[in-house]
Order: C-alpha cells, then sequence, then structure tokens
C-alpha cells in the first residue's frame, strides 16, 4: 500500500523520523479529554511542524465566534486585530470560505505569489503587523457552512516545505478519523 499512488509521493518526502512525529500526534490526539483537539495535539503538531504559533479552530461560516480554538506560542494579541480581520477578510488568501473543501494542505504561496500576497490588505493590516510571512492550513472534512482546520504560521524566514505538506497529507484522515 505505502509504495504505491497516492502515498509514494508522500513516502519519498518523509523519512522515519517524519513518520514517528505523525504517530506522536496521533498519539496526542487521542488522549484530548472529550474535545476535538486539545493542547497535546497542537504542541505535537508543532514538534512535527516547526512553526512560531498554530492552532486547531472549529468555526461556523458567519459566525465570529469560534466553536474551539488551541493555540500555542502566540504572542500577539489576537482581539487587536478583529476589527481589521473582519475588514480585510476578503482579501485573505486562504479563506476558509472558499478552501474549507481542500483535501490537500495549503500554503499561502499555492494560492497566490508574494508579490501579490504583500499587495493585499489582509498583509498589510494584520499579517505584517503581527510578524506572519508565512502560513499553512489543513482542514477537516467539516459539516456544509463550518470549517476545521489547523493552522500554522511563521515570520520571517524560511516558507513551509513540501515535507511539511506531505506530513499533513498523511495526517489528514486519521485526524479526520480521531475528529468523529
Amino acid at each position: 500500500v505505502w509504495g504505491s499512488p497516492p502515498y509514494r509521493w508522500l513516502m519519498e518526502r518523509l523519512r522515519e523520523r517524519d513518520l514517528h512525529r505523525a504517530l506522536e500526534v496521533l498519539s496526542a490526539a487521542g488522549g484530548a479529554d472529550g474535545h476535538p483537539f486539545g493542547l497535546e495535539t497542537v504542541e505535537a503538531l508543532l514538534e512535527a511542524i516547526p512553526a512560531d504559533a498554530a492552532a486547531y479552530v472549529e468555526w461556523r461560516f458567519g459566525d465570529h465566534g469560534c466553536l474551539r480554538v488551541s493555540r500555542i506560542g502566540d504572542d500577539g494579541d489576537f482581539e487587536s486585530f478583529a476589527d481589521a480581520i473582519d475588514a480585510t477578510c476578503g482579501s485573505y488568501p486562504l479563506r476558509d470560505i472558499a478552501w474549507a473543501d481542500s483535501t490537500q494542505p495549503l500554503r499561502i504561496t499555492d494560492v497566490v505569489s508574494v508579490r501579490a500576497l504583500r499587495r493585499t490588505p489582509f498583509y498589510t493590516l494584520v499579517m505584517k503587523p503581527s510578524g506572519i510571512e508565512h502560513e499553512l492550513k489543513l482542514w477537516l472534512p467539516a459539516p456544509t457552512g463550518h470549517a476545521c482546520l489547523f493552522e500554522f504560521e511563521r515570520g520571517p524566514g524560511a516558507n513551509f516545505s513540501e515535507r511539511d505538506r506531505a506530513l499533513l497529507s498523511l495526517l489528514r484522515q486519521h485526524l479526520a478519523n480521531a475528529r468523529a
């Protein structure tokens, strides 16, 4: 099975260490104490995919409140950006409303160039003041009108790699099963 599509391209990008990290993520996801995912899951994902901040989010489109958020590594004040996010979300390249059905993890640079991103109001008013330069999201299956996702953010420096995307691709169905 692992040598056949769609797993072949995953295995070409992952090492044994990555597979051990994937198992650690799944172990943490199994111990979320009745919640879809807790901080243990987010922390295990940050060990597997280094980032400045990571979160698991569930929300219903049109509702400003999140159903569940687990966030670590974020020193910024999310609430102070709420108005800017609302005002500029139409220019955000990885809008959940547009991408929530994606079965593949996506980086911002998978859907828009860095140059185009930096011309958006979202980048100017939210990302740049927050120090965010790179973002990666993994959506899990959710009811229509909802989003369930993991998001990772990094500041200046290296973007998320194909290895990061491959690891999340490998984990997606298992995390969806754990959530269900």
